[in-house]
């Protein structure tokens, strides 16, 4: 009698062992789709940890040096004159400040794939599998990197329309981890609130701009919605307006010279600096729901059933959600590591571990229920830590979603109805 494989999550043993055996294996490398689609990753530095390291690291950053003389009126000496340590010469100090932080890995597998369910249809059913779970690894690479930066950050802000600038900001420098604070944010985002918030990271807390020249600026990732209501701040469509600037060819300013262009050939491209601020767009953006007395995260999707298994479908609840948040970047707050390869020593070997988010096909090695290899799961890990830098040169910014005006009115009709 054939038995029938029952569509359900492998266990993490039974799966190791399954694509640490089987060498026929199907990989969807989703680099080029990571770059181009989560903006998160563009602003973060890229390295590698070391393999057989404790999972808990130590990030050691050098602070700034403490002037051994007023940054006002600075103290110098006659060109003559005799200088000792301790008499005529500045005695600047300096010091480090260190965070640690956490090497993390998820694992998922998706439900069983069977050539004899359905033999006809087996290569598109593959390939729409595969498409859907890669799609799913970068979703989950760009919501991980931006709760890791939302959590971790040394300053937060929530936007209120009676408050003065600096008690709408929590945290400051040298600080991490800073919590949302719980005050009601009853007004949205502004350009000008937005820039104010920029000179207050350059300005107040010294961050250091992405770009150099006139191209400095810092960068901010928004929702779709908020995007356009800074671009209508701007005056759309007036003379030297965000709107009216072009977002020209990238190749043609890569080849003139642009760094920040090269490096947008192979990445995710920001749309057209305007006033220093680069602005890149978020289709999932983090949303909450005010209790009255805290903020509750609203989950972006919700599962339902469909005409097999279950399927993902944007959660309402998500789409009327009241508040929602923006980052403002500068560079250096975090980097984004991920674990060095290794294959392990002498005869202890095992295949390549791949932590990016690559899918790969394995075929259970069952002798008895799969003896010809025809049905098995796709799977995924994720492997990541982020090492603080300067946890303070990004601000998460709360505020609130307001009600849409699309401009429609009553008009006659060219009928007369």
């Amino acid at each position: 009698m054939p038995i029938t494989p029952t569509p359900a999550f492998v266990d993490l043993p039974t799966a190791t062992q399954i694509f640490a055996a089987d060498p026929t294996r199907i990989i969807a490398p989703i680099g080029a789709a990571l770059a181009a689609n989560v903006p998160y990753l563009s602003v973060l530095p890229q390295k590698t940890f070391e393999a057989q390291v404790s999972p808990v690291h130590v990030s050691v950053v050098q602070g700034r040096t403490v002037p051994g003389t007023s940054m006002t009126f600075p103290q110098f000496n006659s060109m003559g004159s005799v200088i000792s340590i301790g008499s005529n010469a500045g005695n600047s100090k300096s010091g480090t400040s260190s965070y640690q932080y956490q090497a993390k890995i998820y694992q998922d597998f998706s439900d069983v794939i069977a050539l004899n369910v359905a033999y006809n249809a087996f290569k598109e059913s593959l390939a729409s599998q595969l498409q859907a779970v890669q799609q799913y690894s970068t979703e989950l690479i760009n919501a991980d990197t931006r709760a890791e930066i939302f959590a971790r950050s040394g300053v937060k802000a929530v936007v209120q329309s009676t408050a003065s600038f600096y008690s709408t900001i929590s945290g400051g420098q040298q600080q991490i981890d800073t919590a949302l604070p719980n005050t009601y944010s009853d007004s949205r985002l502004t350009f000008e609130l937005l820039h104010h918030y920029a000179r207050y990271l350059t300005q107040d807390l010294l961050a250091w701009k992405f770009g150099e020249g006139e191209n400095a600026h810092l960068r901010f990732i928004g929702s779709a919605d908020i995007l356009e209501y800074l671009r209508n701040d701007l005056g759309s469509g007036q003379p030297g307006s965000y709107a009216s600037f072009p977002i020209g060819p990238l190749a043609v300013s890569a080849i003139s010279g642009s760094r920040e262009a090269e490096k947008g050939v192979n990445g995710y491209l920001f749309k057209a600096l305007y006033r220093g601020i680069d602005f890149g767009e978020d289709q999932r953006p983090l949303r909450y729901n005010w209790s009255g007395s805290a903020y509750v995260a609203v989950e972006p999707y919700a599962a339902v059933s469909g005409t097999t298994g279950t399927i993902e479908v944007v959660n309402p609840g998500w789409l009327v959600a009241s508040h929602e948040v923006g980052f403002l970047f500068a560079r250096n707050s975090f980097e984004r590591q991920v674990p060095a390869k290794w294959v392990g020593e002498g005869r202890v070997k095992w295949a390549q571990q791949m932590f990016g988010g690559e899918v790969i096909f394995g075929a259970y090695p069952d002798m008895v229920q799969n003896f010809f290899r025809n049905y098995g799961v796709l799977a995924f890990q994720i492997g990541r830590a982020y090492r603080p830098i300067y946890p303070w040169f990004v601000l998460p910014i709360l505020y609130k979603r307001c009600f849409e005006n699309d401009g429609v009115v009553t008009c006659t009709g060219v009928s007369g109805a």
